[in-house]
């Protein structure tokens, strides 16, 4: 099997603790063709900063709405394919790997569910798919773009590619943590204002503050136990 190159898309504002961690879960990609990871901030306040051969940082004035950001994000990505990399989620080590080779149409592929993690550490399991796990090629990004919206740009996407006959999911390994609550890295201009009133330099540290590795563990206990068969009463 052919690998092909994968960008991954990270869209941040002013989430520097949480983007490190993103960071970490790119390096740890098992994924065996190439890879990047690009990360667009339009935080003007904050200089964001990383030296690796696979990360390319790219600091932006202030976008209009998400749905610019989006596009412009994509737009930089020079991969056959485009991964949605969400700076406050977790993305397992076998993200990329299992999204791929799960993917039959050459276009998009998704899970067929959902696990979120509540600000007290609860999870949760929903029959519904997400934005944040998904992945498209480059090709059908050109074809159905974001809209140019402030919010709900990511289910209109989606919308637009079931409508198009390319949407897909499948039940995959889990490979994809949405931590709920953390939304305000996205750019609604004129709602969100920087912590940082002067400019300052982020030299980004890669790194997990938690064991994901325990978490995804009780994830996939949830998984099972959501999808087993009730019990016989008798």
């Amino acid at each position: 099997m052919d690998y092909p190159k994968i960008s991954c898309v990270c869209v941040t504002y002013d989430r520097i603790f949480f983007l490190e961690e993103a960071l970490e879960c790119f390096l740890r990609q098992d994924y065996k063709g190439e890879k990047e990871l690009i990360i667009l901030n339009d935080c003007e306040t904050q200089q964001i900063e990383f030296d690796h051969p696979e990360v390319k940082v790219y600091n932006h004035p202030r976008y209009e709405t998400l749905g610019h950001k989006r596009n412009e994000s994509c737009e930089l990505a020079s991969g056959k394919y485009i991964c949605s990399w969400d700076d406050d989620d977790i993305h397992m080590p076998w993200r990329l790997t299992t999204l791929f080779e799960g993917m039959e149409n050459d276009h998009f592929m998704n899970m067929d569910y959902m696990v979120w993690e509540s600000k007290n550490h609860s999870l949760n399991y929903r029959n519904q798919n997400f934005f944040g796990s998904c992945m498209f090629s480059k090709e059908l990004f050109q074809k159905i773009k974001f809209p140019l919206k402030h919010k709900q740009e990511d289910k209109i996407f989606f919308k637009d590619i079931s409508e198009a006959g390319y949407f897909d999911t499948k039940p995959l390994r889990n490979c994809y943590i949405y931590r709920f609550g953390n939304w305000a890295h996205a750019t609604y201009k004129g709602k969100f204002e920087c912590k940082d009133k002067e400019k300052k330099v982020y030299k980004l540290t890669p790194q997990w503050h938690r064991d994901y590795f325990e978490v995804n563990d009780r994830i996939e206990s949830l998984i099972k136990a959501q999808k087993s068969p009730p019990l016989k009463r008798g």
